[in-house]
């Protein structure tokens, strides 16, 4: 069950939302019943009271019997394209000092 919870709460990130209603169509409630389970609201407060839920890197804040409120997603820092040029520049210029040392030195042949 946990999987399952965790793919609605993956489909609830991917749309941007942080609250996920616990009964309705798109709810937490109809979502485990319509996959099979036998559950009710406590048993999914009891699920997401767990430490891969709400444990340092959890996703969920809180939960109570009318929604499941998750927390603030916030996305891995991406490395800008211009930064991304200017460290293969870097490293272009360190690798080819570090082969023209080589070469002086006698440890490299041309």
């Amino acid at each position: 069950m946990s999987n399952d919870l965790m793919d609605l709460i993956t489909a609830y990130r991917a749309k941007k939302l942080d609250v996920i209603p616990m009964r309705g169509v798109n709810g937490a409630l109809d979502y485990l019943r319509d996959l099979g389970y036998d559950i009710d609201i406590d048993g999914i407060m009891d699920v997401m009271s767990r430490p891969e839920f709400t444990g340092n890197d959890g996703v969920v804040e809180r939960s109570d019997p009318n929604s499941i409120k998750l927390r603030p997603y916030i996305p891995e820092p991406k490395i800008g394209t211009d930064k991304k040029v200017k460290d293969d520049e870097k490293i272009e210029k360190v690798a080819a000092a570090g082969a023209e040392k080589a070469v002086k030195s006698g440890d490299m042949d041309i």
